[in-house]
């Protein structure tokens, strides 16, 4: 009796097995069905194949009747991430471009700082949105009831509306109200 080469399935021989054809068919079924399980084995001659190890082309392979098109290259990017489902679909909202993206190459802000932005509503949202969105010439910061607006070279600090200090390009403060120097808060 003779094998194949690579998984060793029993060959019998031609007109020379009568008596072991049968043995030798059904040994070659076992093992198939190892392989297709997945599983190693070793036949009666302690020959060990160890389970297939497909060699799959891009776009030729399905699981569950849904193509994948990744090249191993794509997958391999995949090895050793930690990321959830959940993390990976907020992806999904991102609109920026190639080169917004890469405008965060040289961003040495910590996980730590990027999560007190989290659950931030409203105009410091909106505000949030315009410098992720490349808007870096922002002429107001509005807190809700206090904004600071840049005009004509000054900064005005007002509370409702209502303006209460002015600082001036050459460093003069102009108040209403007030001015407590010796105050506690």
């Amino acid at each position: 009796m003779a094998n194949t080469s690579n998984y060793y399935f029993n060959k019998p021989t031609v007109g020379g097995s009568q008596n072991s054809w049968g043995g030798d068919l059904n040994e070659n079924w076992d093992k198939i069905d190892k392989l297709l399980y997945g599983a190693s084995f070793t036949d009666s001659e302690s020959n060990t194949v160890e389970k297939i190890r497909p060699d799959l082309d891009k776009d030729n392979w399905a699981i569950n009747g849904a193509a994948v098109t990744a090249s191993a290259a794509e997958l391999n990017k995949l090895d050793g991430a930690t990321v959830t489902t959940s993390q990976l679909n907020v992806l999904g909202a991102i609109t920026a471009s190639a080169a917004e993206l890469n405008k965060l190459d040289d961003c040495t802000t910590s996980t730590t700082e990027l999560n007190h932005v989290t659950g931030v509503t409203g105009a410091i949202q909106t505000q949030i949105d315009n410098l992720a969105n490349g808007t870096t010439n922002i002429t107001t910061i509005d807190f809700g009831d206090w904004t600071i607006t840049e005009t004509g070279g000054e900064l005005l600090f007002a509370a409702s509306g209502t303006n209460k200090m002015k600082l001036d390009a050459s460093g003069n403060l102009t108040i209403t109200g007030s001015l407590n120097t010796n105050g506690t808060i």
